[in-house]
């Protein structure tokens, strides 16, 4: 007797999950950019979480995360967080924390499936995306319908006098374990805004939920910002995630140096017409978009000639603006073009930014508010358009202010009044 068999087809599953960085170097303040995909057999999954964690060159982490491949709910994850808030030390919700505060988070999970291990990770950002401090704590099995709390400190303890004031967020993450171990996430992270404050306002109490963002068809993406005295050297993202009791995990590289570059941002003088003899303010923007704090010399110009110089000392990732007065006393008449340079610092190599050119100014008699070498009627008929006002009303005409000392008064008609009728 003949026994035949129905054949039986056996499909593999091949999963993958990659990570991948913008650029292979950042400086101090740089945003990464991190993003990969999930696939099945080359697929793409939208409905996938990926489990983020990024760690510094000593291995310690400094980012975690939870991120949509996309925008399929998950609406019943067998481990879950069912609350999370800042707190301080004894519990007590905060909403609100100065700089050098300690923060705490309460966080509340509830296991509905079988006693199993988890690990809680999080991490805060500030509004510019600046890692302030991370928490973890990891627990060997968690009962079956099972819900506890649990306060962590974040580390480092306090608030830096960095962050930026304003809104920051929270982000609780459980996983199974370490990402970079190939842990996965039970399910979408949890995220709670809170404000930062100057030491100079009180802390308030409550939270606000995030609204989270989201990628599709089976890509993910998130960013920060290096925050400042960050340890140079080689960081590493992983990324893992897990599909059909499958699992998959990779990892990349890049590298933080350090940087020294200064610039000017910008050169703005107070008028664009000044008679001879009245001065000019000029503003100058000066920027560090280096990793150390540099201390440099700013001179303004106009033409070739030499306004001023001053020195500026500034700590990395900040700016400054400097006030110069050109006394144009001994300037010929003559439209000149107003620029301002800052001293190359050791070590930099992007001199571009270092010249700024911005703004001509034409020295004339005084009195010619429209610059076209001499004073009449169409002259008087401005300045008494916006006769008394000051700086700051929507009227003023910083022309007609030939003193430059914030006003159009008697002074400044005087001043014309004197050369009416002449012509350079």
């Amino acid at each position: 007797m003949l026994v035949f068999f129905p054949s039986i087809r056996v499909y593999a599953f091949e999963l993958n999950v990659t990570v991948m960085t913008d650029k292979q170097m950042y400086c101090l303040g740089e945003i990464v950019h991190i993003n990969g995909d999930f696939t099945v057999n080359g697929e793409p999954i939208p409905d996938g979480l990926v489990a983020l964690q990024v760690a510094n060159p000593s291995g310690y982490p400094i980012m975690f995360r939870t991120l949509k491949t996309g925008n399929a709910s998950f609406p019943d994850p067998e481990m879950q967080v069912t609350a999370a808030f800042l707190c301080n030390e004894q519990g007590k919700p905060k909403h609100a924390f100065r700089l050098g505060d300690s923060v705490y988070f309460n966080i509340t999970i509830l296991n509905v499936g079988i006693t199993q291990p988890v690990g809680i990770f999080a991490v805060v950002q500030d509004q510019n995306l600046r890692p302030l401090g991370t928490a973890f704590a990891e627990y060997s099995h968690v009962p079956h319908n099972r819900t506890f709390s649990q306060i962590l400190s974040m580390i480092p303890t306090v608030i830096p006098q960095w962050a930026t004031i304003g809104n920051a967020t929270l982000y609780v993450n459980l996983f199974t374990q370490w990402a970079a171990a190939g842990g996965h996430p039970y399910c979408p992270e949890r995220s709670v805004t809170f404000e930062i404050v100057d030491s100079q306002q009180s802390a308030s109490f409550g939270e606000t939920e995030t609204t989270e963002v989201i990628d599709t068809n089976g890509t993910y993406s998130s960013a920060f910002r290096i925050p400042p005295m960050s340890p140079l050297g080689n960081y590493t993202a992983y990324a893992s995630a897990s599909k059909w009791e499958l699992q998959a995990l990779d990892n990349v590289t890049y590298k933080v140096i350090l940087t020294r570059d200064v610039a000017i941002s910008s050169v703005a003088p107070s008028k664009s017409v000044v008679g001879t003899t009245y001065p000019v303010s000029i503003s100058v923007t000066v920027e560090n978009q280096g990793s150390l704090a540099e201390t440099v010399a700013v001179t303004v110009y106009y033409d070739a000639n030499t306004i001023g110089t001053q020195g500026a000392t500034l700590n990395a990732g900040t700016l400054r603006a400097l006030e110069f007065t050109w006394n144009t006393t001994g300037v010929p008449k003559g439209t000149y073009t107003i620029s301002a340079n800052v001293s190359v610092v050791p070590g930099e190599t992007d001199l571009a930014d270092n010249n700024y050119i911005d703004g001509v100014v034409t020295v004339t008699i005084a009195g010619d508010v429209d610059g076209d070498n001499d004073v009449d009627s169409m002259d008087l008929f401005t300045l008494a358009a916006v006769y008394g006002t000051k700086t700051g009303d929507p009227l003023y005409n910083s022309e007609c202010d030939f003193d430059d000392d914030g006003d159009i008064d008697s002074m400044d008609l005087f001043t014309l009044a004197a050369n009416y009728g002449r012509a350079v």
